[in-house]
């Protein structure tokens, strides 16, 4: 099978329809879209019935075996037939475009493709003031508290 699933764990995402356009939009590699989440009351499962991808084949609506976002993960790694699985966070407007790039890396041989800010040439984008300070604080302690 040439392709991947994405898995995405979900809770009240408003902007879900607007990420599963950019997606599209940003790979012809994916080949499914599990949409993962806690309970039926969940808004992005209202949001997903009614837009143009309930009935699309590539996106599939999973509730997940028990509460959480690992719990999400699980449910949709185990859903999913794929040999190649990205986990997508449901908030993720910038990094769609480095998909097929993880995609291939896994096909060039790589049992895991983890894209980071924090490596040779990773960049943290469009982000407010306080969380930077706060990724760039926790991340510098905890390369310090790993030496």
């Amino acid at each position: 099978m040439n392709g991947y699933d994405l898995i995405i764990p979900v809770y009240n995402e408003k902007k879900i329809i607007k990420l599963l356009d950019y997606l599209f939009i940003s790979s012809n590699l994916i080949t499914k879209i599990y949409i993962c989440y806690d309970n039926d009351k969940d808004i992005t499962v209202q949001f997903i019935k009614n837009s143009k991808y309930f009935n699309f084949s590539k996106v599939i609506l999973l509730k997940n075996l028990a509460m959480g976002p690992c719990e999400a993960v699980k449910t949709g790694i185990y859903k999913s037939n794929s040999s190649a699985i990205i986990v997508y966070p449901a908030d993720d407007f910038n990094n769609g475009t480095l998909l097929d790039q993880m995609y291939q890396e896994f096909k060039n041989g790589y049992d895991i493709v983890c894209p980071s800010r924090f490596m040779s040439g990773g960049v943290i984008k469009n982000c407010p003031l306080l969380k930077y300070l706060i990724v760039r604080t926790v991340s510098f302690f905890y390369i310090i508290y790993q030496t």
